[in-house]
């Protein structure tokens, strides 16, 4: 069986080179058939490939060329770069991020960092995701200036983080546009999860521990932005290994007064999330309980996702709705500070009435049994 396969695609290499008289759907599909393929004759075949004189062959011959083993046709991928249609500059520069190794590393980046520039935004969004597979700290600065420009700031952002500019994202000062703040958020969050994830061998090196530190930092400042979307960026980028327990305490205390406070639907729905990533295993955050009685349906999602499978304090949202927060009662403690939050809210206005009625009479009904520091807290609700 393997020595068919082999010869089946040294066939499909060698139609492939020869054939400048095909249909040009024929060709693109013996280059895809090529994809991945270490064999030399493939290789060669794609490369010739990159100037069929079809765009779409040259496009995916560029593609398939996307893997380590095909780093001896840097060369031909550089040219690809620098090709007239926009699908192989694009392919070409995927496959350079692929390929940026040993000898011929040098040239594949600077080619990538040309690719960033170009006018059409498929080719600068393929090159920023190859500088960021390269690992290329080069490519730092011009990264650094995509911040807040249309198309390419987020996929700058992501590349930021993953080739692990730490140093450049933390000490950059706050931009006065948001949305660049944003984009610094979620580079920072990409940043701190490779950090934790990543070998001493890779970006971080042994100090993947300090790095982790800044980026959380950061983010935590970033949490307390005036524009919502920053703090929502800022906020899912919280992960459950934090670097310090002060950093995980003060992570908490803001989104425990988030996820209830926070004026913006989806800050509140990425603070809940994080408060399911976050707390201790086999508890819920009283937080997280507060905002069950959350107006907006985003909200509840994300609270019932975050609140463990099953729990009975999903239901609650639903009770409160029928009027029947009795039904809450038996819960205990546990849904004390949802029954407290839903008391103190009137946003509904006339028809708020009977819903807090209901609520009043389950906290009623807690306190009779309630330990004295709960009760007193009930009492003076």
């Amino acid at each position: 069986r393997d020595v068919i396969e082999v010869n089946a695609q040294a066939l499909i290499a060698h139609a492939l080179h020869l054939d400048s008289t095909g249909g040009r759907a024929w060709r693109r599909q013996l280059a895809e058939a090529l994809s991945g393929r270490t064999e030399s004759a493939a290789l060669r075949a794609l490369a010739s490939a990159l100037t069929d004189r079809d765009p779409e062959t040259r496009a995916a011959a560029a593609r398939s060329l996307g893997h380590p083993a095909a780093a001896s046709m840097t060369q031909s991928l550089i040219a690809g770069a620098k090709d007239p249609a926009e699908a192989t500059r694009a392919g070409a520069a995927f496959a350079l991020g692929q390929v940026a190794v040993g000898s011929g590393r040098s040239g594949a980046i600077q080619a990538l960092l040309v690719a960033l520039a170009d006018p059409m935004p498929s080719v600068g969004l393929a090159a920023a995701d190859a500088l960021a597979q390269s690992q290329a700290r080069e490519a730092e600065g011009p990264l650094l200036a995509l911040l807040g420009t249309p198309n390419l700031a987020m996929a700058a952002a992501r590349a930021l983080g993953q080739i692990g500019a730490v140093a450049a994202l933390t000490a950059r000062r706050p931009a006065p546009d948001a949305g660049e703040r944003a984009e610094v958020a979620h580079a920072l969050a990409v940043a701190s999860t490779g950090a934790r994830t990543t070998e001493q061998t890779g970006p971080w090196g042994e100090h993947a521990d300090a790095h982790a530190a800044s980026c959380e930092a950061a983010l935590l400042a970033l949490c307390h932005d005036p524009d919502s979307h920053v703090r929502t960026e800022a906020t899912r980028g919280l992960r459950p290994d934090l670097a310090s327990k002060s950093a995980k305490g003060a992570a908490l205390a803001w989104l425990e007064s988030a996820v209830v406070d926070d004026p913006e639907p989806s800050v509140r729905a990425a603070a809940a999330l994080a408060l399911g990533r976050l707390a201790a295993k086999g508890t819920i955050a009283p937080g997280l309980v507060a905002a069950l009685g959350d107006r907006d349906f985003g909200v509840l999602a994300a609270v019932r996702r975050a609140l463990p499978a099953g729990d009975p304090l999903g239901q609650a949202p639903e009770w409160l709705a029928l009027r029947a927060a009795q039904r809450l009662v038996p819960l205990g403690g546990r849904a004390v500070p949802l029954l407290l939050r839903a008391l103190a809210d009137g946003r509904m206005g006339k028809d708020d009435g009977p819903r807090r009625a209901s609520v009043a009479q389950a906290l009623a009904a807690r306190a009779g049994s309630a330990p004295k520091d709960e009760r007193e807290t009930i009492h003076a609700a």
